[in-house]
């Protein structure tokens, strides 16, 4: 009995933690045609985000519960920090990224991007 027990909570808490979330958004909300796709896989406590442009890179999570993930990504560059804030919607399957960076940019050239989501184990 203890087996299977010990069997079934490997098994469960594998597929629990293992979750991907593949995010799309439409390129028009920037003015481009076409659509990107980002892929965030759980990686133990952080998650692994891969797209088009960037193969691979370490997002950290800021706040998790039953219905939403707030991601986070610091950059830090020779003339300015950035961070990248991604919350994904468990419950909505929706996803909405803001950049900010330290530097003096003008508002209207830092667009959120918002997107839908799927999740996969």
């Amino acid at each position: 009995m203890k087996r299977i027990l010990t069997l079934f909570l490997l098994l469960f808490s594998s597929s629990v933690f293992s979750e991907s979330y593949s995010c799309t958004m439409n390129l028009s909300q920037f003015g481009s045609s076409g659509t990107e796709i980002q892929v965030f896989k759980r990686d133990g406590k952080s998650f692994i985000g891969t797209s088009k442009n960037r193969k691979s890179y370490p997002v950290q999570v800021l706040f998790e519960d039953k219905n939403d993930i707030i991601l986070y990504e610091l950059g830090d560059s020779l003339d300015n920090k950035t961070i990248l804030i991604t919350i994904i919607s468990k419950k909505y399957l929706k996803f909405i990224q803001d950049f900010m960076i330290s530097t003096l940019v003008p508002t209207d050239k830092v667009k959120k991007a918002i997107g839908d989501c799927l999740v996969s184990n």
